[in-house]
């Protein structure tokens, strides 16, 4: 055993020396019980023993003795060894039930050698302990070999005694002389690779070998078929030197469309790769067939990009994996910084992008017809026609008042003189409206009371008219408006919406790391909202801006903004897109692989690979969204904007036509009385002068009785005497007296 202990170490040693010339030592530590000194002399043996067949190589060793299983002593040990620092670490044996020594090597990257046996540690267990092998034969196959052993006919056992050996046995002891071989771990390292020897003390030599591929058999068949079965089998087994493509553990997380779950079909089970999907999938798939490799997707369980805690001092996510090695790629929707750039290395950009600002589309506004009035409120409204109608009465009282406001006498029809006065209500709300309106009147007052009533009229009605003017138009400039944000600037310079981004991600960086003042302004405001703006990933942050309904925004990618809104018809981007940034493949510290993966992604560009995957996963839309408003771009107004302008003049034709009608009727009405016809008679007599729109002068008489007396009593044939022909008759009736 102590010479297999010996052989092992000097493997392991040699196997790290470097042939300079000059004299290499290294220094091995060793833990060994008070109670295992033979343990201990046969370790220096082993040392002596090196160091005589090497002179070029020295080996130091560094022991440490322990009286009681102490995990805090072992580890106190451990660490002042890897303090000075030894290059592997012997022990300690079985006899301590703490796995401290196997755990501080494999986080410390230095081998650990055990000798002697210890339980089977399962796959899970094996994560920990990556870095230890144990040269004693696995405890399963010494069992199945034991097994074989007992059950093979050729012995016939009816009973067995399994001696085991005490400290205190020597080699000198052992018999026969005991021998080893070469030694063959697996990947795990365990040693399941070795031949049994069955001894037979009464014939002194060996009778049988078993194997794990051969099982038991008997020595004398092995002398005999041994050369020519021997060749066949090395040959067949012959170990492939040929370069095999290597396989890599790629770790990712779960994020739309980079990487997601591939749904199954009915009655479809996907194994392996084949259950992811996205873009990161394709871009691997494609590198993978560019640079000659296999590779594993392996989502990291935190769903996170990897981040800095200066609390704990450690990273997180992808790139936790990458520095612990358990993974050899890193990619997502990763964005290269310059903090991740001191613990990881990255490839080539695969994708160039910005920052952008996604917001919540509010729905179009409804046309109001009736915006026109919006300037004014109802109470205004009604004050300022009361004001119309008190000043008209006004202007009449201050008319009939006013001696100089009645016209000149005038003989009436009982030959008596009377005067006129035209401030009546018609004329003075006539007055009022055309000031208002700013169209003037063709009555103006002659007398300084009425003067100084319609100048103070005039005051009001332009100040009235010119506010209603200049409130119209800003209502008019703030309702083509589609909104007050349009910038980051904007965003900061209001209250009403908050805007946050992924708590830890390369966003946030570039504003907390950023010197520019409004950059800073924005990640401070961040930090002071309440509740908390910030968020796990981009889905929480897209669904956040659904449910705000405008009152929260949020930063994001400028690729990853255009996916989720291309999907969603209720979100729109702000403004242009800022600080650029770039996508890159993270990968361990120096790692060999990262030049080809640039020189792989370099082609994937230069063939259009990548172009056609951003089209596939970004751009392959079937959402179609309808866009609606009431202005267009180009500030123009349609009619649902201005449509109450026209339903203010259609309603004041129709009202104007309306009392026209009434009037008319009216005077039919006295033109019926005052000359004694039937009003029939005098309608169709006043509709046939109507609707002969091309005469401009009005016979006093538009009827004539008819001689027959006709039941109509109007001839439509008859000539009309027109005012020109009867001054004619009058002048040439008084020339003639």
């Amino acid at each position: 055993m102590f010479l297999l202990k010996f052989l092992a170490l000097a493997a392991l040693v040699l196997g790290s020396a470097a042939n300079n010339g000059d004299v290499l030592v290294i220094k091995i530590g060793a833990i060994f019980f008070d109670s295992e000194m033979a343990l201990a002399e046969a370790f220096d043996a082993a040392v002596e023993e090196v160091n005589a067949l090497m002179p070029e190589l020295q080996l130091e060793a560094i022991k440490h003795y322990v009286t009681i299983d102490d995990s805090i002593v072992l580890q106190d040990l451990s660490c002042d060894m890897i303090g000075n620092g030894v290059a592997a670490i012997l022990g300690p044996s079985s006899k301590t039930t703490s796995d401290i020594v196997e755990v501080l090597c494999n986080m410390t990257g230095i081998p650990h050698l055990q000798f002697d046996w210890h339980p089977q540690q399962s796959a899970r267990e094996r994560l920990n302990h990556q870095l230890t092998i144990n040269v004693a034969p696995s405890e399963l196959i010494i069992s199945t070999a034991l097994s074989d052993i007992l059950r093979s006919k050729e012995f016939d056992w009816k009973s067995f005694t399994i001696a085991y050996e005490r400290d205190t046995l020597t080699p000198k002891q052992v018999k026969p002389p005991y021998k080893t071989q070469r030694l063959q771990l697996t990947p795990d390292g365990q040693r399941e690779d070795f031949n049994l020897e069955v001894y037979n003390p009464i014939i002194d030599r060996v009778t049988h070998i078993w194997n794990k591929d051969f099982q038991l058999v008997d020595y004398e068949t092995i002398r005999e078929n041994s050369t020519q079965a021997m060749k066949q089998r090395r040959l067949e087994n012959k170990e492939d030197f040929s370069r095999k493509p290597v396989v890599y553990t790629v770790a990712t997380r779960v994020g739309k469309p980079y990487f997601s779950w591939r749904k199954e079909p009915e009655g479809v089970h996907f194994e392996g790769n084949e259950r992811f999907e996205g873009y990161a999938v394709d871009l691997i798939y494609e590198l993978a067939r560019e640079c000659k490799f296999d590779f594993v997707f392996e989502p990291v369980r935190d769903n996170k990009y990897g981040s800095y805690d200066a609390a704990t001092d450690e990273w997180d996510g992808i790139i936790r994996q990458l520095i612990d090695n358990n993974a050899q790629i890193g990619i997502c929707d990763l964005t290269i910084t310059q903090a991740r750039r001191t613990v990881v290395d990255f490839t080539v950009p695969f994708m160039q992008l910005g920052i952008s600002i996604l917001s919540y589309k509010q729905p179009p506004a409804q046309a109001d017809i009736y915006g026109f009035l919006n300037p004014y409120g109802v109470d205004v409204w009604l004050y300022v026609m009361v004001a119309m109608l008190v000043t008209a009465m006004a202007l009449i009282l201050a008319g009939r008042m006013d001696p100089c406001e009645w016209e000149a006498p005038v003989v009436n029809e009982r030959r008596e003189q009377e005067r006129e006065n035209i401030w009546h209500l018609h004329n003075t709300m006539w007055l009022v409206l055309g000031s208002i309106l700013n169209q003037g009147c063709d009555l103006l007052p002659r007398g300084l009371p009425m003067r100084l009533l319609t100048a103070f009229w005039w005051i009001f009605a332009l100040l009235i008219s010119q506010t209603y003017i200049a409130s119209l138009a800003a209502f008019i400039t703030s309702s083509k408006m589609t909104g007050n944000i349009a910038s980051l600037h904007d965003l900061i310079d209001q209250n009403k919406v908050k805007f946050g981004t992924i708590r830890g991600g390369a966003t946030s960086v570039y504003f907390s790391e950023s010197n520019d003042t409004e950059n800073r302004m924005a990640w401070n405001k961040m930090l002071s909202l309440k509740p908390d703006a910030f968020t796990k990933n981009n889905e929480e942050g897209v669904d956040r801006v659904k449910v705000s309904r405008g009152t929260y925004a949020f930063l994001m990618e400028t690729t990853n903004l255009q996916y989720y809104v291309q999907r969603n018809c209720e979100l729109t981007q702000i403004g242009e897109s800022f600080g650029e940034k770039h996508y890159g493949i993270a990968v361990p510290l120096n790692a060999h692989f990262r030049s080809n993966l640039s020189v792989g992604i370099l082609k994937l560009s230069e063939r259009g690979v990548l172009y056609n995957l951003k089209s596939k996963w970004f751009n392959n839309n079937e959402t179609t969204c309808e866009s609606g408003g009431t202005v267009n771009d180009d500030g123009q107004f349609d009619m649902d904007a201005v449509g109450g302008l026209f339903v203010v003049l259609i309603v004041g034709v129709l009202i104007s036509f309306v009392i026209g009608i009434g009037e008319f009727l009216w005077h039919v009405h006295r033109i019926a009385f005052k000359e004694r016809i039937k009003p029939m008679v005098a309608l169709k007599g006043e509709l046939n002068f109507l609707l002969r729109v091309w005469l401009n002068r009005k016979p006093l008489r538009t009827y004539r009785e008819s001689r027959d007396s006709t039941s109509t009593g109007y001839s439509s044939l008859g000539p009309l005497s027109s005012t020109a022909s009867v001054k004619k008759k009058k002048k040439s009736k008084n020339r003639s007296e």
